[in-house]
């Protein structure tokens, strides 16, 4: 009976300590978040559940959403990475000579408002009525520009 129970003790003093060995999920989230430190991801977010590693953020592009992948997987403690990173959708702005035919095609409908273009930026002066602004606004967006400036512009 002593030497069954006393089995029993060290096995559980056995487990006790191999498992003690294991790096903690908190250990193993440091890690990762130094790994991916110089790593070009916004709203990193990493999370580890019992060796696991999920991360979420946007990286700025497909090679840098799959090659962090293998760093992590080399850290001590890591059973397995989820990768729920998005690439960030590229900007596109569109040219100026383009942009400014676009523009004035646009602002024939409305004649009170005279646009600029410059370095992809358009410039709006003038004056127009609040709810025909509320349309064209979106419309001018859709041009793709820098930005769109309307300091000089009057909304009635």
């Amino acid at each position: 009976m002593k030497n069954i129970f006393l089995s029993f003790v060290l096995l559980a003093v056995a487990s006790i300590s191999i498992t003690a060995c294991k790096p903690k999920d908190a250990d193993i989230q440091k890690s990762v978040t130094e790994t991916l430190a110089g790593i070009n991801i916004t709203q990193l977010n990493v999370g580890v559940n019992k060796g696991i590693v999920t991360v979420t953020g946007q990286a700025a592009d497909e090679n840098t959403r799959t090659s962090w992948v293998e760093a992590v997987k080399k850290l001590k403690g890591v059973k397995d990475v989820i990768n729920n990173l998005a690439v960030a959708a590229p900007v596109i702005i569109t040219a100026d000579d383009p942009l400014k035919t676009a523009v004035t095609e646009l602002l024939k409908a409305f004649s009170t408002v005279k646009g600029d273009v410059a370095e992809g930026v358009i410039s709006l002066s003038g004056s127009i009525k609040r709810n025909d602004w509320k349309g064209l606004m979106p419309k001018l967006q859709e041009l793709k520009p820098k930005k769109v400036v309307s300091d000089k512009l009057t909304i009635e």
